[in-house]
């Protein structure tokens, strides 16, 4: 049975870079649909310097993807944490050596 778990929580455990993505999808007028599945560490955008903390060998997100009005964040039996950012974007992480 799946329980919330607190996006906040979630933020600080990816700055730690204790946060590892293996699935995400996305969807928006710009870019269209994206998917990702495999493993790569959480590297968090900083607001206005997305282009200086971009990082190549990573899952990049930005902050606001854990704290936007619409998301949710749930953790499952297996352990993954499902991420909901709104109804067109969602990533599935899981805490990095557990």
């Amino acid at each position: 049975m799946s329980k919330t778990f607190r996006r906040d929580k979630l933020l600080r455990l990816a700055r730690a870079g204790k946060l590892v993505a293996i699935a995400g999808y996305s969807f928006d007028d710009g870019y269209g649909e994206s998917r990702f599945r495999g493993e790569k560490p959480v590297n968090i955008l900083e607001p206005g310097r997305h282009k200086e903390t971009w990082r190549e060998d990573s899952y990049n997100m930005m902050e606001w993807d854990f704290h936007s009005r619409s998301g949710s964040a749930t953790l499952e039996d297996n352990g993954d944490i499902w991420l909901c950012v709104h109804s067109n974007e969602n990533h599935t992480l899981r805490i990095a050596g557990v």
